[in-house]
């Protein structure tokens, strides 16, 4: 499973349209593999944010707020929203996974 998660250096941005990155991970056997930070800071529109995503596979998308008309274009790319998260993009994908033991 591919995860992303909405950056602004080490935490969770707070809204969709103004990440400066995402972080990506590849999630095996309830272990976070391949990290890839997509730089999203200089001049990409937020048009392009949903389309960066579901162009890298992406099929879940973890971050603080976002828009109802971003929301159902991701899921229109069949990506999954997961909005309301606060603090170090480390520690939600932490969280995440222990979540997926459950």
């Amino acid at each position: 499973m591919v995860l992303a998660i909405t950056s602004d250096g080490k935490s969770v941005s707070k809204e969709f349209a103004k990440t400066k990155a995402f972080e990506v991970f590849d999630i095996q056997g309830g272990r976070a593999g391949k990290r890839m930070l997509i730089d999203t800071s200089a001049g990409i529109s937020e048009n392009d944010l949903s389309y960066i995503l579901q162009n890298e596979g992406v099929e879940i998308l973890i971050c603080g707020s976002i828009t109802s008309e971003h929301q159902r274009e991701l899921e229109n790319y069949k990506i999954k929203v997961i909005t309301g998260a606060k603090g170090m993009t480390k520690n939600i994908l932490t969280a995440y996974i222990r979540s997926m033991k459950s």
